[in-house]
Parts: structure tokens; sequence; C-alpha cells
């Protein structure tokens, strides 16, 4: 993995630590998400889903775990980090570009 900024580095030297990314996780998300997750069963995936068009300005994680719904389900949690030093004029869009090329 090549990240030449230092806040890609931190980034993911922080949040690579399961019990860093599971503190952001539950102080990120609704109580009604983190209580179906099953924290136990978080496994980082190092598969980074960043086109060459975004790695400049996207820095990503992905975890594998467990969902309790009406059953057990396997579920992808991204964490996701924008740095940008201007406005985007379409964040929604740059999103939705990273989503799809993970699906």
């Amino acid at each position: 993995m090549d990240i030449t900024n230092s806040h890609d580095k931190y980034f993911k030297k922080i949040f690579s630590r399961k019990e860093d990314a599971i503190d952001l996780l539950k102080g990120s998300l609704k109580k009604e998400i983190t209580g179906k997750i099953d924290f136990s069963t978080l496994e980082l995936d190092n598969s980074s889903y960043i086109g060459k068009e975004l790695k400049e300005t996207f820095s990503d994680l992905v975890y594998d775990c467990e969902f309790k719904g009406k059953g057990k389900t396997k579920v992808k949690i991204c964490i996701l980090l924008e740095h940008k030093s201007y406005v985007p004029a379409y964040p929604p869009m740059q999103l939705l570009k990273y989503m799809t090329g993970i699906w």
C-alpha cells in the first residue's frame, strides 16, 4: 500500500486497529444500527475500493462483519474519509461513484 499523504497514514494506522474502528463506529452511528452489528465478528478487509482517479482525495478502510436482523447477514462497513482543500461541486456524486466501485 503506497500512502504518501501523512493524513492518510494516520487515518489508516489508527482505524486499522479493530478497537479504534469500533469506537469510531459506536460514536458515529445511531444506537439502532450499532445494536445490530456483531462487533466480535468485525474483520478488516485489506482491499481498497478507490479507483485511481479518486486516490488523491479519498482514504478508505473496509470491514466485514455480521449484522443481526432477521438472522445474521454478512455486511461490509466502509469508513471513508475525504481530504480536500476545497468544497467540491457534487460530493454525493463522488460518494456514489465510490459505492458503485464496491458493488
